[in-house]
């Protein structure tokens, strides 16, 4: 659920059903709010940012893992499923919720293991 105030005038009070919670899921990270929040403090705005960064990309997406119907799918221990769970030959995750396209030594040094002769 989401309340918005704004230029459109406010409260409104946005609600799904049915769908997994994917901004708090494990996985790449982004500013989104945080980004937003910046921008409208340039305007002289205020925001009240409780959580600057969202899980962009859940780890469950980011491997291609079965289908993301329940909230529990979001949390799947992906080291323990066999491999023909996800649409890739091989992937490494990241130790730590990082953000988008970080490069980290950790993802690099698998990289450049993985690089030819």
């Amino acid at each position: 659920m989401a309340v918005l105030n704004g230029i459109l005038g406010g409260p409104h009070t946005i609600t799904t059903r049915g769908f997994p919670e994917l901004d708090g899921a494990p996985g790449g990270t982004l500013e989104s709010f945080g980004l937003v929040g910046d921008q409208l403090a340039e305007f002289g705005e205020t925001a009240d940012l409780v959580h600057r960064a969202v899980c962009f990309v859940p780890s469950v997406s980011a491997v291609s893992i079965r289908d993301l119907d329940r909230q529990d799918d979001l949390y799947a221990d992906i080291d323990e499923l066999p491999p023909e769970q996800s649409d890739l030959d091989d992937f490494l995750l990241s130790g730590n919720n990082d953000p988008h396209c970080a490069m980290t030594s950790e993802l690099g040094a698998w990289v450049l293991d993985r690089l030819p002769d």
